[in-house]
């Protein structure tokens, strides 16, 4: 009876004992599981500080990327608006060199036509050039002589020291209401009625040319003249004006055909 008893109280003892270890190990699951998450968690979060930190070193490379473009921008810009600059500024230089080019050719223009004076031409069917038209103006005063041969000085040469009585065509003598119109050494005039201008080969073929001195009166207003240059040119010549003041001709030289 006694072991029995004292079975009975070991197993007890033993159910007894068993209780408090279960209890124990429910607790310790529990406390892994726990730790199982933080560290999960923890690693998370790690990966997601790391995640940023990557973010935001790719935003800062962009950002540095656009700021090193923006300054090319800049300058390239800068660079664009010196040359649009330096553009105006060369524009405005050539404008101003246009300006001047333009009213010197019209000051020549209004030289030229103040002489009358026009560029050689060609003219009608014989295809004889004519070297120069234009007025030939004899001023009271001034003897000096002209030369027909000149195909540009507006005075016809007066303005050239070379020109006298060997290379000079003609010189007012005493202008007045009766002029002496000289003729130079190697020159020759000829009168050729009261047409419009004679032809080349009308001055060419007449026969009635003179040198010295030729008198002129104002009743011969419109009276035509021949001339041979002292450069073997021919020309003709329009009184278109006289009195004591001016002997005028309206001029026009040709150019040898052979």
């Amino acid at each position: 009876m006694s072991s029995n008893g004292g079975a009975g109280s070991s197993g007890g003892s033993s159910g007894g004992g068993s209780g408090p270890a279960g209890g124990s190990g429910s607790s310790d699951s529990r406390w892994t599981r726990a730790t199982t998450v933080m560290t999960c968690l923890a690693a998370l979060f790690g990966l997601g500080t790391a995640g940023l930190g990557l973010f935001a070193n790719q935003v800062s490379d962009d950002r540095n990327e656009v700021q090193v473009a923006a300054t090319d921008l800049r300058g390239q810009v800068d660079a664009l608006s010196q040359n649009v600059k330096d553009l105006g500024a060369e524009r405005d230089g050539l404008q101003a060199q246009l300006g001047a080019a333009e009213d010197r050719i019209d000051q020549l223009n209004n030289a030229l036509a103040a002489a009358g004076a026009k560029p050689p031409t060609q003219t009608d069917g014989d295809q004889v050039v004519v070297r120069r038209e234009g007025q030939l103006a004899f001023v009271s005063g001034v003897t000096d002589w002209t030369d027909l041969d000149d195909a540009r000085d507006p005075q016809w040469g007066r303005n050239s020291d070379s020109v006298g009585n060997e290379k000079g065509d003609l010189q007012n003598y005493a202008p007045d209401e009766t002029s002496r119109l000289q003729i130079g050494r190697n020159a020759k005039i000829a009168p050729q009625g009261y047409t419009e201008q004679a032809t080349y080969e009308q001055c060419r073929t007449n026969t009635t040319y003179v040198t010295g001195f030729v008198s002129i009166t104002s009743a011969e207003v419109g009276r035509v003249y021949c001339f041979y240059t002292s450069e073997g040119r021919y020309a003709s010549g329009v009184i278109t004006e006289m009195n004591s003041s001016r002997l005028v001709f309206d001029m026009r030289v040709y150019e040898p055909t052979s």
